[in-house]
């Protein structure tokens, strides 16, 4: 009984020992592992502690022409991890139909927006006529009043950031960016544009809203 048993016992140890040995890798005087870290995409817009939201307007005898001190001005920083990414300036103002595109101009280096009066909202067609350029006669854009925008984009170079690529279509400044840290300031004249300022204008709190954004149009 102990023979048969023994006789069973022996294929099955060698069986064993020819798979253990198979199992070892050959000998090696060298190994390596290959690490890795996930980043992942990184941006940060926020809005500049130092900007200049709230101004007062005056005007000449005639009430044709208005000035307003001090000068407004947006400032937005952003950092990003990422190489050409596309962030976009846009801008609303308030109207009796809830808000309308309020930024227009003919590149992005020559933009102009529009301020309507948010105590009195005017319609969207008050908006639209001035950004369109259709308009010429004060009457036909009641409450809404457009003045310049001088943008100012500093690139730090020492976070590898560079001048964006820059375009304008659609109300929109397309800003493409490099990874790094950007400061931009978006200053706003003190006179309005021409045909956009006339008593047609009544009093109140004139208001526009300006958005730098990564989501596209």
């Amino acid at each position: 009984m102990k023979k048969k048993k023994l006789t069973k016992l022996l294929p099955a140890a060698l069986a064993l020992v020819l798979m253990s040995t198979a199992a070892y890798a050959a000998p090696s005087d060298e190994a390596t592992s290959t690490l890795q870290i996930t980043v992942p995409e990184f941006i940060n817009i926020t809005k500049d502690g130092s900007s200049t939201e709230t101004t007062s307007a005056t005007f000449d005898d005639n009430y044709s022409t208005i000035t307003l001190s001090p000068s407004l001005n947006a400032i937005f920083n952003v950092i990003n991890n990422q190489p050409d990414r596309e962030i976009y300036l846009s801008a609303t103002a308030p109207t009796s139909g809830g808000s309308t595109t309020a930024l227009y101009g003919d590149d992005a280096d020559n933009m102009k927006i529009v301020f309507t009066n948010s105590t009195r909202q005017p319609a969207d067609t008050s908006v639209t006529n001035i950004t369109s350029g259709s308009g010429t006669a004060y009457k036909e854009n009641p409450d809404a009043i457009a003045f310049a925008i001088s943008p100012t984009i500093t690139p730090d170079t020492e976070s590898g950031a560079a001048e964006p690529q820059k375009e304008f279509a659609g109300n929109k400044a397309t800003y493409t960016i490099k990874n790094g840290k950007y400061k931009m300031q978006y200053t706003i004249g003190t006179t309005a544009e021409a045909n956009t300022f006339s008593t047609h204008d009544t009093d109140g709190t004139y208001q526009a809203t300006m958005t730098l954004t990564t989501t596209g149009p």
